[in-house]
């Protein structure tokens, strides 16, 4: 944390008023944030409940969108296929024989 011993309070009153705004401002800022959050949850919740999608899944599909990388997603997860197969077969084959 920096170091208060070197901060001082501005004595004009439209410089206090304009900290007092700023500190309002970011406080309502986070608060719209915070109910956003909420939302969100609420969303991936009813996701969850009402089609037994896993939350993981929700967030990457999300992500994929949000993020504009769904190409590179898909490419990873093909690269991530094709290594695991190479390196230890068909995924099916491992799962039969369980």
């Amino acid at each position: 944390m920096s170091d208060l011993s070197e901060f001082s309070l501005p004595t004009k009153q439209e410089d206090i008023q304009r900290i007092e705004n700023a500190i309002l401002e970011i406080s309502a800022q986070l608060q719209m944030i915070k109910d956003r959050q909420d939302s969100i949850k609420e969303i991936k919740t009813d996701l969850k409940d009402s089609y037994a999608m896993p939350v993981s899944l929700i967030n990457k599909l999300v992500k994929a969108h949000f993020e504009h990388k769904y190409s590179e997603m898909s490419e990873e997860h093909s690269v991530f296929e094709l290594v695991y197969e190479t390196l230890f077969g068909d995924a099916s084959t491992e799962e039969e024989e369980d």
